[in-house]
C-alpha cells in the first residue's frame, strides 16, 4: 500500500494546523512502516486530504479507482483548511465547498464523537469515522538552548507571565475579546499568533500599533519558535467555540495548562478540573487566568499530559492503517446480497 498525503500550502513558511497536521500523519503512516508520498502524479492505493481547495484533485484521484479520504475539523484556525463557519447568532455549519469534499470522499475521519455528529447533521452522506487527534510528543523534548528560542526571539524575560492564543487576524470577535482581557490585565502579557491570508500582512501592523503594551500580535515565525513558546507559556487560551484539537492536544503535551472560554463542546479533550479550566463569563476569565498563571488553581496538567501520552504516532498510526485497510478490503455482502447468490446458486442445481 502507499497512500497520498497531499497538501499544498500557499504559506509555506508558516507553521500553522495544515502542515502540522500533515507532518502528523505522515510520522504516523511511518510508525506503520507504511510508504507515503506528496507527488500527486505517483499512483497509489489511497489518498488522504486536508483541505476543501483539493475538491478537483480528490475527484479526479477517486476517477481513477484510488480511495479516497478526508481529515476534517482538525484545522479550524487554518485559513486553508478550515470546513466551519459561524453564522451571524453564533450557529456553527459546513462550509458549502467543504460539505462537497467530505460528500467525494471515500471516508472523512473527525476528531471527535461530536465532530461526526455536527457533520452528519450537516449534509454530510459519506461514511464518516472517529480519529482522535494524535500528537507527536517528542517535539517538546527540547533541549536549554531550543527552549529558549521565543524569549531571545522576543525579548522575553523568564520570568514573566504570559498567555498564548493561536488563530487568524479575521477573528474579530475573539480579537475583541484578547484586547478586552489585555485591558483588564495589565501584569499579564498576551501573545497572539495568527495567519493572514497572502499578501495581507497589513492586517497584522493594523492591530499592533492599536494593541496596549502588554498584547503583542506576531504571524507564527517558525516551528522551533512555536514549541518554545509554547513550552513557556502560563497558560494556552481557548476562546473560539470551534474544534481546536491539534493545537489543545500540543498544549497537554507540552504541560501548558489550557483555560477554555464559554462553550466549548466541539472540544471534549476540555474537562473543567481535570484536564482544563473553563470560564463561562469574561469575568470568569479575568479572574481565572492570572489565577492559573500563577499556580493558585489546581493543576491539570498531568492528567492532560497522560492524554496526550496515549495520543501517541504509534497508537494514531494502527487506527490509520485499520482505516486504510478497511477501505481497500472488498465491501461484505449484505444478508439480501448473500441471500440473492444463494437463490441463483439454487437455480443452478435445479
Amino acid at each position: 500500500m502507499k497512500v497520498l498525503i497531499y497538501f499544498n500550502s500557499k504559506n509555506p513558511h508558516d507553521t500553522f494546523e495544515g502542515a502540522r497536521l500533515r507532518k502528523t500523519l505522515k510520522g504516523a503512516c511511518e510508525s506503520q512502516d507504511v510508504p507515503w508520498v506528496d507527488d500527486k502524479s505517483e499512483h497509489v492505493e489511497v489518498a488522504h486530504f486536508i483541505s476543501e481547495k483539493d475538491l478537483p484533485l480528490l475527484q479526479k484521484t477517486k476517477k481513477g479507482g484510488t480511495k479516497t479520504v478526508v481529515s476534517a475539523l482538525y484545522c479550524e484556525e487554518d485559513l486553508e483548511c478550515a470546513h466551519l463557519k459561524i453564522g451571524r447568532y453564533g450557529k456553527i455549519g459546513l462550509r458549502k465547498k467543504a460539505k462537497a469534499l467530505m460528500n467525494a470522499a471515500d471516508l472523512v475521519l473527525v476528531p471527535s464523537k461530536q465532530a461526526k455528529k455536527l457533520v452528519e447533521e450537516n449534509g454530510v452522506s459519506a461514511n464518516v469515522s472517529v480519529f482522535p487527534v494524535p500528537v507527536n510528543i517528542p517535539r517538546f523534548n527540547l533541549s536549554d538552548l531550543e527552549s529558549r528560542l521565543f524569549l531571545r526571539y522576543y525579548g522575553v524575560s523568564p520570568e514573566r507571565k504570559f498567555v498564548m492564543i493561536t488563530g487568524n487576524f479575521y477573528e474579530r470577535k475573539k480579537i475583541d475579546l484578547i484586547r478586552g482581557l489585555a485591558k483588564a490585565l495589565p501584569k499579564i502579557r498576551f501573545y497572539f499568533f495568527g495567519e493572514t491570508h497572502p499578501g495581507d500582512e497589513f492586517i497584522v501592523r493594523h492591530y499592533k500599533v492599536r494593541a496596549t503594551p502588554n498584547l503583542k500580535f506576531s504571524k507564527i515565525s517558525g516551528d522551533d519558535i512555536y514549541r518554545s513558546a509554547m513550552l513557556h507559556a502560563s497558560a494556552y487560551l481557548v476562546l473560539s467555540p470551534l474544534p481546536n484539537g491539534m493545537t489543545i492536544m500540543e498544549a497537554f503535551a507540552a504541560k501548558t495548562p489550557v483555560i477554555g472560554f464559554a462553550d466549548q463542546t466541539l472540544n471534549p479533550l476540555l474537562i473543567d478540573g481535570v484536564t482544563a479550566h473553563m470560564a463561562a463569563t469574561e469575568k470568569d476569565l479575568i479572574d481565572l487566568i492570572p489565577a492559573v498563571a500563577e499556580n493558585r488553581c489546581e493543576d491539570t496538567t498531568v492528567s492532560a499530559y497522560a492524554i496526550a501520552s496515549k495520543s501517541t504516532l504509534l497508537r494514531s498510526g494502527r487506527l490509520l492503517l485499520k482505516e486504510y485497510n478497511k477501505l481497500l478490503s472488498p465491501p461484505t455482502p449484505t444478508k439480501e446480497e448473500e441471500d440473492n447468490v444463494k437463490k441463483k446458486e439454487g437455480k443452478k442445481h435445479d
